[in-house]
């Protein structure tokens, strides 16, 4: 039992990849568990295609209300809806912080400002859209902003930012966002993401450090998702405590 109890220790860390590698040296590949955690497995590197291939297998472990919910889930993903693609960007940064992988945190963390301000930009443009709709493109982006709203200049952050600003009046919660992710601390931030490994050095990076240049990185993720709510985002941070307690109690069940 012991052994089969660290594929539950695994999955509390989001150690999704781990706990699958177990559950196969156990030899319990082929079961509704293992789909589980082969769906896991495909979300944390967003194959929601892939994802979704393994719902049908987990009939016996989840309602048919839950699964329904988590059909839909995944049809959302798999579509490109901005409230699931960034309550699974903030879930990715969250699994980053559990297994202690500060540097990659950063990498999702300048990936959101850019996200969020590409976001803000197309829904203030044309409506809410698809982010695998072409209108995200970085290039057709700066040609927008400089054909229709006469703004000129190569880097995205500061081109949407520019928009933004000048924009009347300026959606709700936007202006305390772009002051969040465009302010001192948050520049901190990126120039330790860029002095790293990830962006163009090698100088380490440590949960004290991000704390000491801006706060426990915790408390920015929370930041992150009250900024994504009060655009009206739905974001879903008990996903994958659900999913985890199933496979818990699916361990309990059948191996104790």
């Amino acid at each position: 039992m012991a052994y089969y109890r660290l594929i539950t220790v695994l999955c509390r860390r989001f150690d999704y990849s781990g706990a699958y590698n177990v559950a196969t040296a156990l030899g319990v590949e082929n079961t509704p568990l293992a789909s589980l955690l082969m769906m896991c497995k495909s979300s944390v590197n967003f194959d929601f295609a892939s994802a979704r291939e393994s719902l049908p297998l987990l009939k016996e472990l989840f309602p048919k209300d839950i699964l329904r919910t988590l059909e839909k889930n995944h049809e959302a993903l798999v579509k490109g809806e901005p409230d699931a693609l960034f309550t699974e960007h903030l879930w990715s940064m969250k699994f980053k912080l559990e297994q202690e992988e500060f540097l990659d945190f950063l990498g999702r963390l300048y990936r959101f400002n850019e996200a969020y301000l590409k976001y803000v930009f197309v829904l203030r443009h044309v409506g809410k859209k698809s982010f695998f709709d072409d209108i995200y493109e970085e290039g057709k982006i700066l040609r927008i902003l400089k054909k229709k709203y006469n703004i000129n200049n190569r880097n995205i952050i500061f081109a949407i930012q520019t928009f933004l600003q000048q924009s009347s009046p300026m959606m709700p919660g936007v202006k305390k966002a772009i002051d969040f992710l465009t302010g001192k601390e948050m520049k901190a931030l990126v120039d330790i993401r860029n002095d790293s490994v990830v962006g163009h050095g090698f100088k380490g990076v440590s949960k004290e450090l991000i704390t000491r240049q801006f706060a426990p990185p915790e408390v920015l993720l929370n930041q992150l998702r009250e900024i994504l709510e009060d655009l009206g985002l739905a974001i879903d941070m008990a996903k994958y405590h659900k999913i985890n307690d199933v496979i818990a109690n699916t361990v309990e069940r059948e191996f104790s």
